[in-house]
């Protein structure tokens, strides 16, 4: 049975079970899935002749179909938090997300980088240590809000 998981947490997302979907692939080999009775306007909305078919009943992959209303809603906070001053950030070790809150410091490495304070823009760390190792935490540091 196919699962329909959020990306972010992998908490089940929508109301679809994997009978309710169809798939096709398009000429470049990429699989298209989206839920019955949209298959015709999908493809004149994006231009493409596919044939649809009905999601094998085996077929075991994940398939996102967006992410959940929690992680929408966190998601939404984080584009803020950004867009008043803060840096996006995710850990190349980890591959964690998340944002720094805006402080004179995010502002100064956005001003550096050559983006305005209100522009999403973000970071990535090289190993986890940067971003949650002890001394970067609020406990040492008490200007960190934790």
């Amino acid at each position: 049975m196919t699962t329909i998981n959020c990306p972010r947490c992998e908490e089940p997302v929508h109301d679809l079970s994997d009978e309710e979907l169809i798939y096709a692939t398009d000429n470049n080999g990429q699989d298209h899935i989206i839920p019955k009775g949209e298959g015709s306007q999908y493809c004149r909305d994006n231009r493409l002749n596919m044939d649809w078919t009905e999601m094998p009943k085996d077929d075991v992959r994940r398939i996102p179909l967006g992410v959940c209303k929690k992680c929408a809603k966190e998601l939404k906070k984080h584009t803020k938090i950004v867009e008043d001053g803060g840096l996006m950030f995710q850990c190349l070790e980890c591959n964690v997300t998340g944002v720094i809150l805006g402080s004179e410091t995010t502002l100064d490495v956005k001003h550096k980088m050559g983006f305005a304070s209100d522009d999403l823009v973000g970071i990535e760390f090289n190993m986890c240590v940067e971003h949650n190792g002890e001394e970067y935490s609020a406990d040492t540091q008490p200007d960190i809000p934790k």
